[in-house]
């Protein structure tokens, strides 16, 4: 896409050997809403690392693409004080992270990376339907392949669990969530277990710092363990245009990490990667990027006159109360591709630490290097005049930012939750001198409302059953038969109701003795009739594969 980003490949070919045996080639993406979005299995995302392109497009389907890249960073003190790190930038400078959880020794071999090297995706609908078929046949009645990903989820004590390439996993300690029908502790699909999820969609896998020699920071592992769920809804609402992530770390080291602090890095390229502009928002604790003017040249993956506005926000950290309490943010900065200069691509573990606690890669405090280049931009306004003025010495350009937690205490033997999510406005002419701000701090709102009270899913109500009514086939994928046990009068009625409560316009037509529903625009997911005879109200649920 850009030859900026690959300017490095010469330098490191005397080590590309040893890194290629660190590289995982596993993704899988995000992909139920407006937002296609790639996901690699050593924790970086948003782009394929094998040619060079974006995949995170916004919206699905126009190959335009929101962001390039992004991946965790870690950072701390250990007890003698020396500064330790664990990162992600692009592949070909080296890998930090490799798949699956660290054994009792805090270590793990590389052929049980290379079995762990695998991200799990399900669907809210898949498990919707694997419930109905359960409950009306057993496990006898789990035959489609695609219930595999239900069967082989890496949950505890999952004899069936299978990782890469069909890979047998032994699973002893909690990994992936669950719900446990027989309440044993144990997963086990043929009990009616199944995950349990956020979102109508969600990913799950777990990475490790302690895989190999840390390539990218020269850090000594950390050793820590984290699992990280990825998910989103689809819902036909604002909720479409966000992508939800949740880090839990596990400290499985000998060491009590002081001034720890988690980091995400994004080389955001909102369209076109050479006209962007970023800010930080610290009411929000989000960092952000918009257009000054149009985005250009209009061409593949360019927005033209109708960009969005992105953002990316911490909704938890470490002493947080959900919607009440929010911890202040560490820090907001930002690098330029090449090795020169104060603001230069971090290649060592000093220089990862100083980004994340708000200096220059020489541990200078930031406002006293930039110059002319104004940097922190307090985004609390709406108007695109004080925007720009904050940028106004600025040239937009290929933009990469790292919003970094505050510093906390991170003792072994514990974890922290660490999350955030990513969103976007619609593209709808977001310029300036009509630039609307405001719209991504409503999305922000919404978003924060939706982490800390996740949208209900129908699957838990799948078990219900009104015999006055009859539906088939269930699942369902273009025509849905609705047929009363008794005589249909005049009075009767059908609604279909979606996981949040919203009447859906379905168009129907009866036929002698039963409805005939047209759900072939439906989205995925689990849905509710509801039967109205002119006396009483009857409900059943459906799956729309």
């Amino acid at each position: 896409m850009k030859n900026l980003k690959i300017y490095c490949i010469a330098l490191i070919a005397g080590i590309a050997s040893l890194q290629a045996k660190a590289q995982f080639a596993a993704s899988e993406n995000l992909d139920i809403n407006l937002i296609k979005a790639s996901h690699m299995v050593q924790g970086d995302m948003w782009y394929n690392p094998g040619t060079a392109q974006p995949e995170c497009e916004y919206p699905k389907g126009t190959g335009k693409h929101a962001s390039y890249a992004g991946g965790i960073w870690l950072s701390g003190k250990d007890n003698a004080s020396n500064v330790r790190v664990a990162a992600t930038l692009f592949r070909t400078l080296g890998m930090d992270f490799r798949p699956g959880p660290l054994d009792a020794m805090d270590t793990i071999s590389f052929a049980t990376s290379t079995d762990w090297a695998r991200i799990w995706k399900v669907d809210a609908s898949t498990i919707g339907s694997f419930l109905l078929l359960y409950k009306s046949g057993g496990a006898a009645a789990i035959t489609a392949s695609k219930y595999d990903i239900i069967k082989e989820w890496p949950a505890k004590g999952n004899i069936y669990a299978k990782g890469n390439a069909g890979a047998t996993l032994t699973i002893s300690d909690e990994m992936a969530p669950f719900v446990d029908a027989n309440l044993d502790g144990i997963y086990n699909w043929r009990d009616g277990d199944y995950p349990k999820i956020k979102g109508d969609q969600m990913l799950w896998w777990v990475i490790n710092d302690n895989g190999g020699t840390h390539f990218l920071s020269k850090s000594d592992a950390m050793k820590i363990e984290i699992h990280i769920a990825a998910y989103a809804y689809n819902r036909g609402s604002a909720v479409d245009r966000m992508l939800f992530y949740e880090y839990t770390l596990f400290n499985k080291s000998d060491e009590d990490y002081t001034n720890f602090r988690f980091a995400n890095w994004t080389d955001i390229d909102l369209g076109s990667p050479f006209d962007d502009y970023i800010g930080v928002d610290s009411a929000y604790r989000m960092g952000v990027t918009f257009q000054g003017g149009t985005d250009g040249p209009n061409g593949l993956n360019s927005y033209g006159a109708n960009p969005p506005i992105a953002g990316f926000s911490f909704v938890e950290m470490p002493g947080d109360t959900c919607l009440k309490t929010k911890t202040p943010f560490g820090s907001f900065t930002t690098f330029k591709a090449g090795l020169s200069g104060v603001l230069r691509d971090p290649r060592a573990k000093n220089e990862f630490y100083n980004y994340m606690n708000g200096m220059d890669a020489d541990g200078n405090p930031l406002g006293s290097v930039l110059g002319s280049e104004k940097l922190f931009y307090d985004m609390e306004t709406s108007t695109c005049d004080t925007l720009l003025a904050y940028t106004s010495t600025s040239t937009p350009r290929d933009r990469r930012f790292t919003l970094s937690s505050s510093g906390t205490t991170f003792l072994k033997n514990t974890s922290a939750k660490y999350s955030m999510i990513f969103m976007v406005t619609d593209t709808n002419q977001h310029l300036c001198p009509n630039l609307k701000y405001s719209e991504l701090r409503d999305l922000a709102d919404t978003a924060w409302r939706i982490y800390c009270n996740p949208l209900p899913l129908s699957v838990k109500n799948t078990n219900k059953t009104d015999k006055f009514f009859n539906i088939y086939p269930n699942p369902a994928q273009t025509i849905l038969y609705v047929q009363a046990s008794v005589n249909i009068n005049k009075e009767a009625t059908i609604q279909v109701i979606n996981a949040i409560g919203q009447t859906i316009n379905v168009p129907y037509h009866l036929n002698a003795d039963k409805y005939i529903l047209d759900i072939g625009k439906l989205a995925s997911g689990v849905y509710s009739i509801l039967y109205f005879d002119g006396v009483a109200q009857h409900a059943q649920s459906f799956v729309k594969e």
